[in-house]
């Protein structure tokens, strides 16, 4: 299958999570035998054009800028129509891949001029990173959001409550939301680590346990559950020890 993958970040432009999202997806996709093409950004020192484990990248040139940060998204977006409409003419993609709110215009105009089905991956929506819609950047935020959903034919949430949130607040079918978790490559973690080294280095006794939360410390995140829980985790288990590693503004 032909997959044009659609993405405004991937290594080396990393922003959030999207962009490690989008590295082990298309890579796993490409294992699979699938022909993924990802469509993106331009960044500094970049190549246009990559083939990396499989996958093929496109990286545009955004040759305009601007200060204001939605007027930027419809601009690049414009440069990754271009570039998508310059790919089919030797490809016929047989699905599009689009990643939240930032690719929902080049998805939406690729989807009709393509004729090929529009997937997307929701990763959060506007509503719950501003905890409302209270401005007239949130509104537009939510709008092109909607759009994307309305537009698509399957819908990704990357879990439970992150469904329940888009099919409440877009007034959704359910059945047109599938549920996929983010994944973790676990080889790339040394599980053979001295575990007593590790908390004698963090000042944690042999005997506690640990509760560890790796994360953007941002209110998407959920981290602040954690905290507010801790009272009583240690009024339950006494041994037990809350470690929270990440940045933020939380």
């Amino acid at each position: 299958m032909n997959i044009c993958m659609l993405t405004w970040e991937y290594p080396p432009r990393i922003v959030g999570g999207i962009a490690r999202h989008c590295f082990g997806l298309t890579r796993a996709l490409a294992r699979k035998g699938h022909s993924v093409h990802v469509v993106t950004l331009d960044f500094p020192g970049a190549p246009q054009y990559e083939e990396s484990e499989g996958v093929k990248i496109y990286r545009a040139p955004v040759e305009l800028g601007h200060p204001n940060f939605i007027v930027w998204v419809l601009i690049f977006n414009h440069f990754l129509e271009k570039r998508v409409a310059f790919l089919s003419r030797d490809l016929r993609f047989d699905i599009i891949h689009a990643h939240d709110w930032l690719v929902a215009p080049v998805g939406i105009a690729s989807k009709h001029y393509l004729k090929a089905p529009l997937v997307s991956t929701v990763h959060s929506i506007e509503a719950g990173r501003a905890r409302g819609i209270h401005s007239p950047d949130s509104r537009l935020i939510d709008g092109v959001e909607w759009w994307m959903t309305y537009e698509s034919k399957r819908i990704i949430a990357v879990s439970n409550s992150a469904k329940r949130e888009i099919e409440g607040h877009f007034h959704l079918p359910g059945e047109k939301i599938d549920v996929i978790p983010n994944a973790v490559d676990a080889s790339k973690y040394n599980i053979s680590v001295d575990r007593e080294f590790v908390k004698r280095r963090f000042g944690i006794a042999p005997h506690e346990r640990l509760v560890l939360f790796i994360g953007r410390l941002a209110p998407q995140k959920g981290v602040e559950y954690l905290i507010r829980a801790t009272p009583q985790i240690i009024r339950v288990n006494p041994d037990a020890r809350i470690v929270i590693v990440g940045a933020g503004w939380l």
